[in-house]
């Protein structure tokens, strides 16, 4: 992935909510199929499956995912705006064309409506839109669609989610996607409390103080559970085991599978906090 940080990594697709990055689904890529023969239509399957059920929304992408037939499939669920790229078969030819425009200048093509906008001389950008039906431009000097102005503003959700990384240097890619699962998880829950709250911290938006108290809040409970069995007093055993290595290993065997089990408890409920919070949210709102 040339225009990455890393050169190598992870790909997990996301949607999430533009303007607080709320994550609504993520699809992790497995690499091509290896039976099936080459991969087809990758783009219009990734986006199918990462806006389903999602109903009366606009969503940007950019070229990578961006097609004529696609459009058409979403249009009577959602919206989209994205910009295409110059070599597909259904964009017209005056569309991918530069010669003899002047900067600044647009062309319009509808039914879905296409943009062909000239950032400069020799650089063509071209949109894809279903949401806009209207040739409109802006004031500004540089006279860009408002295709454009709409894409600008709005392409940005993901930007968030990818930054809350938590997880440390690790070659075990398993370990990597259980801590993305915490991290995802534990904004989305971040984001909810802001909705709900809107009062708690009016001033700041301190993610870093609300992971403090949730962790604190998911601990506390376990932290109570085992200082509770610490003060009960265990009742005498009438065998008595001689072998005092075997009791040894017994005794540290057992409370190893108690940890284990305490933790994966922890984690479960951690992982699923912030859907627990989104019903509760939906729940209230539908009230």
């Amino acid at each position: 992935m040339p225009s990455k940080p890393a050169k190598y990594g992870i790909k997990i697709w996301v949607a999430c909510d533009t303007q607080c990055s709320y994550a609504w689904k993520m699809q992790v890529y497995t690499g091509k199929p290896t039976s099936e023969g080459p991969e087809k239509n990758q783009g219009m399957q990734v986006v199918l499956g990462v806006t389903d059920r999602l109903m009366g929304h606009n969503v940007p992408w950019d070229n990578v995912f961006t097609s004529y037939q696609l459009s058409q499939q979403l249009q009577k669920k959602i919206t989209m705006v994205g910009t295409v790229r110059k070599n597909k078969p259904e964009i017209p030819l005056h569309s991918s064309t530069q010669s003899g425009r002047e900067a600044f200048s647009s062309k319009f093509a509808f039914t879905t409506t296409l943009v062909s906008y000239l950032t400069k001389r020799n650089k063509n950008m071209v949109l894809l839109s279903t949401m806009h039906k209207t040739a409109k431009i802006s004031d500004h000097k540089d006279r860009k669609p408002d295709i454009i102005l709409d894409y600008n503003h709005n392409k940005r959700g993901v930007d968030k989610v990818i930054g809350t990384d938590s997880c440390r240097m690790t070659a075990r890619w398993p370990l990597v996607i259980f801590h993305n699962i915490i991290d995802v998880s534990s904004y989305n829950a971040f984001v909810i409390w802001n909705k709900i709250n809107p009062t708690w911290m009016p001033d700041k938006w301190n993610k870093r103080m609300f992971l403090e108290q949730l962790g604190k809040a998911l601990v506390t409970p376990h932290i109570q559970r085992k200082e509770s069995q610490r003060t009960v007093k265990q009742i005498p055993c009438a065998a008595h085991v001689r072998n005092t290595s075997a009791k040894s290993m017994h005794t540290h065997l057992h409370t190893f599978l108690h940890v284990l089990v305490e933790f994966i408890d922890l984690c479960s409920h951690f992982c699923f906090v912030s859907s627990l919070l989104f019903i509760h949210l939906v729940g209230g709102g539908n009230g």
